[in-house]
């Protein structure tokens, strides 16, 4: 199968169903910005993979000396503990690029669509459900039960993984809003709202607890910076 189909090449695109839309239309932008999204977590994904092979690579060194220094034993446990629980973050944001797909499916699926092919017994359509957004709100009280109580403000950053965390919170608030500027013209999954909401909450959530394993401090915002 060809990448391209030319048929796009008057500025075009087609939904799920047929329809043909404008590549700047409403549901396009939005899940255009979903794929953003899904890219920049293929990245995140990419360096965590990175900073494990690092870890490794420290762990079998000081193996290799057998020190009996009890600050490198210390370390050893805890970045065998990181490449642990980096193991189990890296499986969910597998899962939570699968399911973005799943939100750009549903959004380039009008709901009249879906109705329309389900009464000629087509396949069943993928579409955001509140399971989804059930898992994301207990893994955000899992792992806010082993942060630091939040009393202020803090500026995104910490490690390579936890600022690309930040930033890919704000790609999914950004995703958010056009979401929300597509449901006031035309209907949406109720769902598909909610889940962008939380998971931008998710990624701020999980930002912090990398920057956790890391030992990253959180760097707090103290008001209008003096010049």
């Amino acid at each position: 199968m060809k990448i391209y189909t030319k048929t796009g090449d008057r500025g075009t695109t087609s939904l799920f169903g047929g329809k043909r839309v404008n590549k700047n239309d409403l549901r396009i932008k939005a899940y255009g910005e979903v794929d953003e999204l899904n890219s920049l977590i293929g990245l995140i994904i990419a360096d965590l993979v990175d900073y494990d092979l690092s870890l490794r690579g420290v762990l079998q060194f000081r193996s290799g000396r057998r020190s009996n220094l009890d600050k490198e034993k210390g370390v050893d446990r805890f970045a065998s503990l990181a490449m642990t629980e980096k193991e189990d973050i890296r499986k969910k944001l597998f899962l939570i690029q699968s399911e973005l797909l799943v939100l750009g499916s549903d959004l380039a699926t009008p709901l009249d669509v879906s109705t329309s092919l389900k009464l000629r017994g087509a396949s069943k359509i993928l579409r955001i459900s509140k399971s989804f957004i059930t898992r994301l709100e207990k893994e955000i009280d899992q792992w806010t039960a082993s942060l630091p109580q939040l009393k202020n403000f803090i500026l995104p950053g910490g490690g390579r993984v936890g600022s690309q965390l930040h930033l890919a919170r704000t790609v999914a608030r950004r995703a958010e809003r056009s979401i929300v500027d597509l449901s006031r013209s035309d209907s949406i999954n109720n769902y598909v709202q909610i889940y962008i909401n939380r998971l931008s909450d998710w990624l701020f959530t999980l930002a912090r607890y990398v920057n956790k394993l890391e030992d990253r401090s959180e760097k707090i915002w103290k008001g209008r910076a003096k010049s």
